[in-house]
């Protein structure tokens, strides 16, 4: 009975620490996460909405413009985050990611481009290879280069989609918007069967997967 006893008390006491443990990875991530947060709205403010006014823009040395275009106010950004997070890796690809996907936005794909080819190595480091972040990310890369140079971004693209059904699989969103991105880099190349075919069962497989709505 004491052994039993002794056994029950050590069980519990490896019992509560885990759970300390536990209690404290998460503290120390959402702590992390909020830090990276405040970062990324930092510069948000700071480097990016802020130099909107011709007032910071003159602060700033920069020639002010009233009417300055979202593209040049992205484009300025982009170049304002090199070398400002040297010891944050994680902010700086966060807002590397977001300023990419937003020049991308813009028809900036050049731009856009310069920002990917930063931040996909690094999630595919990171957060490994076959991450759904990094197949996303591989897949707007992809997009930008079709509008570089469409053999380039279509072999990317196929390439994507292969790797999205192996991982997430053919009825994952991710992966059915990876086959429509491909059903429109081939419409635009003119390979119109190609494309309609591939339309076809996208909207097939979404109707079925996702729902008519």
């Amino acid at each position: 009975l004491a052994e039993a006893a002794a056994a029950a008390e050590r069980a519990a006491k490896e019992a509560e620490a885990e759970e300390r443990h536990r209690a404290e990875t998460a503290r120390r991530k959402a702590a992390r996460e909020a830090a990276i947060a405040a970062a990324i709205n930092d510069f948000l403010n700071q480097d990016l909405l802020q130099l909107s006014s011709p007032f910071a823009q003159a602060s700033a040395g920069l020639t002010p413009d009233a009417n300055l275009r979202l593209r040049t106010v992205l484009q300025r950004a982009a170049k304002r985050i090199d070398g400002k997070f040297v010891d944050e890796p994680e902010v700086e690809m966060k807002l590397r990611y977001t300023i990419g996907y937003a020049l991308q936005g813009v028809q900036d794909h050049t731009g856009a481009l310069a920002q990917y080819q930063k931040v996909i190595p690094w999630f595919q480091e990171t957060l490994g290879p076959d991450h759904p972040d990094t197949l996303l990310a591989e897949q707007r890369m992809a997009l930008t280069h079709r509008h570089l140079n469409s053999k380039t971004g279509i072999r990317l693209l196929e390439q994507n989609l292969e790797k999205h059904k192996a991982v997430l699989g053919l009825p994952h969103a991710q992966t059915l918007a990876t086959m429509n991105g491909l059903g429109t880099a081939y419409w635009a190349t003119t390979q119109k069967e190609k494309a309609i075919q591939l339309f076809e069962q996208t909207l097939e497989l979404r109707k079925r997967h996702l729902g008519p709505d």
